[in-house]
Order: structure tokens, then C-alpha cells, then sequence
């Protein structure tokens, strides 16, 4: 008994080790890609004019900005939210709701304060809220997290979409180029520091009044392109992500009580 439990002590502190390592690699991926975004700032600021930056937007109505317009729209909230719910129901961690619904709620305040702040013009000159890019946050954090619990080359392939995600942004000229780097940066930071978050077991112990709260909570989070008057406008399935994460956490939860009552029937039986 003795022995069994401190085998799984040791591994918890394991675990518990080898995330904190992963969690510190990804976190200075996203500072060096902060970085990276601001001397990318300068160049298309400093050397480039806005004629040479426009030559990486794909022709209107070509056969690659419909293409770019098809991957661009994998970043959105609607997108996003059935990708958060088949990551919960496939892989089936009881820490991802928690990293899911604290990921995007953390990121996207700070995603909209930079946005305020900066008031960036963008390419197109539709609006003042460029830096970072919100899409390439999205998709950005949501491929790193997934990513960190799967085969490398697997989590790699989901890292390249969100790059592809982020890409279709400039070639639609939404987005300059130092936008997306920041975004993902963002993201990268963000979901590094889930990393040291201990396992608050959402899962398990939430009542069903408190996940009302929440998803209340995140829905207003994600609102807050409304108060900024930014893209729900135009793509109100932004919106569909807080509910979505907390349906999620709900799944988790039955297939968890699923699992306890087969063991508890599987002795008597």
C-alpha cells in the first residue's frame, strides 16, 4: 500500500516536472516571437512603404484569396469552439476545459488591451486594432495546447495550421506580418503559463450553478469585441466559444460519472 502510493507520488511529481519544462520552452518561444514582432514592426514601418507591404495581399476574387478566405475563417469563434469540442471528446483530459477556459479568457483581455492601446491601423485601413492579431491568437493557442499532449509530429502538424491561419490574415490584408507573429507570441505565452497552474479537477468538483456563472463570465470576455465594436459584428460565432468550452466541461464530466458507476458495477457483477 505503502509502496503503491508513493510510486504514484513520484509520479505526479514526474508529470508535474516534465510540464513545467514544456511549459518554460513554449513561454520563451512566445516572448522571442513577441520580440521578433516588434523589430518586424520597425522594418514595415522604418523601411518598407504601404505599397511593398500590399504586395503580400492575394489578388481579390483570385482562386488563392477565396483559398485564404477559407482557411482564415478556422480562426474564428465558431471555428474554434467545435475544435475545443472534439479536442474534450478525443483526448479526454480532464485538465484541457480548465487550460481551455483559462487560456482564452487570460489572453483575449490582454489580446483586446494591446489592441486599444496600440490602435494599430490596419492594412486595409478598416480599423485601429491590428496588434496582435486576434486569430492568430486563437489559433495559435489552441493548436499549442492540444499540442502539448499529443506525438510531436502530430502536435506539429496542428502548430503549422495555426501558422497557416495566421498567414491567410496578411494574405487577405487584414493583418501586417508583425501582427501575426504577435499574436502567436501571445498565445504561446499564455498557454506556457497554464503550465504552472495546478489542477484546479473543473471537471469533477464544479456544481452546476458555479458553471453557469462561468459561462456567463466567458461569454462576457469574449464580448468584448462587442464593446470594442470589433469583428462579432460581422461573425457573431465568436460568442459560441464560452458556451461551447463549458458544454465541454459538462461532457467530460458525464463521461466521468460513466466511468466511476461501470467500475463500482464491475466487482458485484
Amino acid at each position: 500500500m505503502l509502496a503503491s502510493s508513493t510510486q504514484l507520488v513520484g509520479r505526479d511529481i514526474n508529470q508535474l516536472d516534465v510540464r513545467s519544462r514544456s511549459a518554460s520552452r513554449v513561454i520563451r518561444a512566445g516572448v522571442a516571437l513577441f520580440l521578433i514582432s516588434f523589430v518586424v514592426m520597425w522594418i514595415e514601418g522604418a523601411l518598407l512603404g504601404r505599397e511593398a507591404l500590399g504586395a503580400l495581399r492575394v489578388q481579390p476574387g483570385s482562386p488563392s484569396f477565396v483559398a485564404a478566405r477559407i482557411i482564415s475563417e478556422l480562426g474564428e469563434g465558431w471555428a474554434i469552439a467545435v475544435f475545443v469540442l472534439l479536442a474534450v471528446a478525443l483526448l479526454r483530459d480532464p485538465r484541457l476545459p480548465q487550460d481551455f477556459v483559462l487560456g482564452y479568457a487570460g489572453t483575449s483581455i490582454v489580446l483586446h488591451t494591446l489592441k486599444v492601446l496600440v490602435a494599430r491601423a490596419r492594412p486595409d485601413l478598416s480599423n485601429f486594432d491590428a496588434w496582435p492579431s486576434g486569430h492568430a491568437m486563437a489559433a495559435g493557442l489552441f493548436a499549442v495546447l492540444v499540442a502539448l499532449r499529443l506525438p510531436r509530429r502530430v502536435g506539429g502538424t496542428l502548430v503549422a495550421a495555426a501558422c497557416l491561419i495566421a498567414a491567410s490574415r496578411v494574405a487577405l490584408g487584414r493583418h501586417y506580418v508583425s501582427d501575426v507573429l504577435a499574436g502567436l507570441g501571445l498565445a504561446c505565452v499564455g498557454a506556457g503559463l497554464l503550465g504552472f497552474v495546478p489542477d484546479l479537477s473543473w471537471s469533477r468538483t464544479f456544481a452546476n450553478r458555479t458553471k453557469l456563472g462561468i459561462t456567463y463570465l466567458a461569454a462576457l470576455v469574449f464580448a468584448l469585441d462587442i464593446a470594442f465594436g470589433r469583428a462579432v459584428e460581422r461573425h457573431p460565432g465568436h460568442l459560441l466559444l464560452a458556451p461551447a468550452i463549458v458544454f465541454a466541461i459538462a461532457h467530460l464530466e458525464a463521461a466521468n460519472s460513466r466511468a466511476r458507476r461501470q467500475r463500482h458495477e464491475e466487482p458485484s457483477s
